[in-house]
């Protein structure tokens, strides 16, 4: 049971970074790897809350935190980083 849920997360990441590798290629903006960090931690939340039935209030109230702040952070990441073209100045120092 632990080893399904750790290949799951490994197959969830790897799915996210390379779609997000992809965006990189076309954005040239290091800084959506940001957005899959919360991204991708937020879906591997909700799909093992869904894989695992759908469990105690105290359960369902945990995954729509973390849904929540994931979606908050994911769309602030999203708005600041890709849509408004904003490199991050932590990833333009590594890249000299």
């Amino acid at each position: 049971m632990i080893l399904q849920g750790l290949l799951l997360n490994l197959l969830i990441g790897m799915g996210t970074l390379t779609g997000l590798w992809l965006v990189y290629v076309w954005k040239r903006n290091v800084a959506v790897v940001d957005l899959g960090w919360a991204m991708g931690l937020t879906v591997m939340g909700l799909v093992h809350h869904l894989k695992d039935g759908a469990g105690t209030s105290d359960r369902r109230l945990i995954v729509c935190l973390v849904l929540l702040w994931g979606l908050r952070l994911g769309v602030y990441l999203f708005w600041t980083r890709l849509r408004a073209g904003k490199k991050d100045a932590r990833y333009e120092s590594l890249q000299r």
